[in-house]
């Protein structure tokens, strides 16, 4: 995580003050050429109170779990270390302490380093947790601004939760809280087999029945989708039955129910079945008249059953329906050439703007410039 783009001010934040300065109320155990990290705030108190002579041992412990949070090129770094796991019982009650404080007063950035603190120290599945929803928290606060404010270091962040919750799973595949985030977040990624697939391992490790209630929701609300997403992958793969088989199973009140006519015009089709393919075809388009796949590969169905005036007039109704027009230019370009009308092909070429994309198809508009001319 890019802790100096999502904080700036971490760092500082956090003071080293030597012991030649100052001393604790408390003996640390510390060696004395140790700096005492404290932070910015809890300095200021203890000037205002006349104690900046004498620091209070709980503002050094906030202080050290703070920079092991930040996990910096710290010199004195295993001497914090040690004192810490010398007292581990001690330390880790400390900062939980610290965690829930954070959290209460909804203060990411401690609650991101006191948390990796006590992950790094102790592998505490608690502060693993709090650790990656935290990160979940700052990545919703930064989404939330718009696309137009989402740098690259956000969707790292979202990898390393992605990939934080993964290595949980690998010490633990039943574990339900990883299983569940991973599940949500494929879910609003579009993902809906990898989300059906962690929803239902949550669904083995949940152990409320208030957990369990929710989660069969969520595999109720994504059902359809999962079955769309299979059926895409398997006409990627040629595998048209399986794909009609997935397609089946959508409910007729499926949201985007075009698409899955469409799916099914496209597997009928390269299964030999013309009329069930014309008549999905038909049903996507009266659902859904302005995506322009539908005319064009309606029309590529057309075209390869003889229908060439059908094609063409399919291709020009869709350019009437649809925003995105330049396969439907190039295509109907392509029928108006093969039929002889080369006024007409030349321009539709023209419109496509294929010819700024492709050398053959900036070299074929040549050539009918030349012989039109």
């Amino acid at each position: 995580m890019n802790l100096d783009y999502f904080f700036p001010q971490a760092k500082d934040q956090v003071v080293f003050v030597e012991r030649k300065e100052a001393k604790t109320q408390e003996d640390l155990g510390l060696s004395p050429e140790t700096p005492l990290p404290i932070m910015v705030d809890d300095l200021i108190d203890q000037v205002r109170a006349g104690q900046d002579k004498t620091l209070q041992g709980r503002a050094v412990l906030r202080g050290i779990f703070y920079v092991l949070g930040l996990d910096q090129d710290l010199s004195h770094k295993a001497n914090y270390e040690n004192l810490l796991k010398t007292h581990r019982q001690d330390s880790q009650a400390f900062l939980r302490g610290l965690v829930l404080e954070a959290l209460k007063e909804e203060d990411l950035l401690k609650s991101l380093l006191f948390s990796q603190a006590g992950l790094r120290l102790f592998e505490d599945l608690d502060f693993s947790k709090i650790h990656i929803r935290t990160m979940e928290k700052i990545y919703n606060r930064e989404w939330q601004k718009g696309p137009e404010a989402q740098p690259k270091e956000l969707k790292a962040l979202l990898e390393e939760i992605i990939t934080s919750y993964e290595d949980l799973l690998k010490k633990d595949p039943d574990l339900f809280f990883a299983n569940e985030g991973l599940a949500y977040i494929f879910k609003a990624k579009g993902q809906y087999l990898k989300a059906r697939l962690y929803f239902e391992k949550a669904l083995q490790g949940a152990q409320e029945e208030e957990d369990k209630n929710q989660i069969r929701d969520e595999l109720s609300l994504i059902e359809d989708d999962a079955y769309l997403e299979a059926a895409i992958t398997y006409l990627n793969y040629g595998k048209f039955h399986e794909a009609l088989f997935q397609l089946s199973h959508i409910s007729e009140g499926y949201r985007d129910r075009s698409r899955v006519d469409y799916g099914m015009a496209l597997a009928y089709d390269k299964l030999g079945q013309r009329e069930a393919a014309r008549e999905a075809f038909e049903r996507a388009l009266d659902l859904q008249a302005s995506r322009a796949a539908y005319y064009n590969d309606y029309a590529i169905f057309l075209y390869n059953g003889g229908d060439l005036e059908g094609a063409l007039a399919l291709l020009s109704r869709g350019l009437e329906e649809v925003e995105d027009k330049e396969d439907l230019y190039y295509n109907r370009g392509i029928l108006e050439y093969q039929r002889g009308q080369y006024s007409q092909a030349l321009e539709d070429f023209k419109s496509s703007g294929k010819g700024q994309e492709s050398p053959e198809v900036a070299s074929l508009i040549e050539q009918l410039e030349e012989g039109l001319s």
